[in-house]
């Protein structure tokens, strides 16, 4: 479904009136589609229509690890951390080590200094520390950011399991045989995939390339920060001569098909003309050779 053209909502779900800073948790997700019972905290266009929804949650809960995106899903855990005084160094502390507890991920933290802010972002969890007043900026960077990443991490995955798959269909480069064609639906499904990967690339360049415009200035900067972080751009670029080698090798596999088919129908033709050929001939025969074969017979007879 395709967002609704105008201004991103962002609209943070804190309380109206909060007589100090204190320590504040959300778990965002995503989804495909508006939700008629919440207000959407983004909506986003690139790299592709997504409305991210935010629901308030326990921080000393989130803190021990007891509040979690759904397995397998792009959503995230974002905490914020009221800077300087106003909240306790052990409590400042915690909040790093919550951040860290996830030992055996491949990827680590990374690290966001703006302003007299700090941002801190792996998959599935955010940090900040700052001012109630650069929340929505920070929230908004996370939000966008995380859905691009997401995105870029799941083309990458595509890309391998692509590559591993093309490397077992490379004997079809060469020499087909009647028993390949059955794995022509296989072949067909790939290219389609490839067509994907590469539409999926394009969306998350764009998206790299120029954030929301519905963002604010010092959002869009965060976005920017996380992305170089990231390697967003290089990995993107890694994954362009990737893409084309699986679209081009498949597109080929898809004409060797193509040829094999013409050559079996026209090979079948050619059998089929030259069989009827044959019994044409059979037949002129027969009438050319039987009169006399009847009467040699008849004088061999007693």
């Amino acid at each position: 479904m395709t967002p609704p053209a105008g201004p991103a909502v962002l609209a943070v779900p804190t309380p109206a009136a909060e007589p100090e800073p204190r320590l504040q948790a959300w778990l965002v997700a995503y989804a495909d589609e508006p939700r008629s019972d919440k207000t959407a905290l983004a909506v986003i266009k690139e790299p592709r229509a997504a409305w991210a929804y935010a629901q308030s949650v326990d921080a000393a809960a989130a803190l021990a690890n007891e509040v979690a995106p759904p397995a397998n899903s792009n959503g995230f855990v974002f905490m914020f951390v009221p800077s300087g005084s106003s909240t306790a160094y052990a409590i400042q502390k915690q909040a790093e080590q919550w951040m860290a507890s996830r030992p055996g991920e491949r990827d680590g933290i990374m690290e966001v200094l703006f302003r007299s802010e700090r941002l801190l972002w792996r998959r599935g969890r955010a940090l900040a520390f700052g001012t109630p007043q650069l929340i929505d900026d920070m929230l908004a960077a996370v939000v966008h950011f995380s859905l691009c990443e997401s995105d870029l991490g799941q083309l990458e995955r595509q890309a391998e399991e692509a590559c591993a798959t093309l490397d077992k269909d490379k004997q079809l480069c060469n020499h087909l045989r009647s028993s390949d064609l059955k794995r022509r639906p296989h072949v067909d499904a790939m290219t389609r995939m490839a067509v994907d990967m590469r539409l999926a690339y394009l969306r998350i360049d764009k998206a790299l390339e120029a954030p929301s415009a519905e963002i604010s200035g010092s959002a869009r900067r965060l976005f920017i920060e996380l992305a170089t972080l990231a390697t967003a751009k290089n990995r993107l670029l890694r994954l362009d001569d990737v893409i084309d080698a699986i679209l081009d090798q498949y597109r080929f596999i898809n004409d060797r098909f193509s040829e094999y088919r013409y050559f079996v129908r026209e090979y079948l033709l050619v059998v089929l003309i030259l069989a009827a050929l044959a019994i044409e001939l059979m037949g002129a025969l027969q009438q050319a050779w039987l009169p006399q074969l009847q009467h040699l017979i008849g004088l061999v007879r007693p």
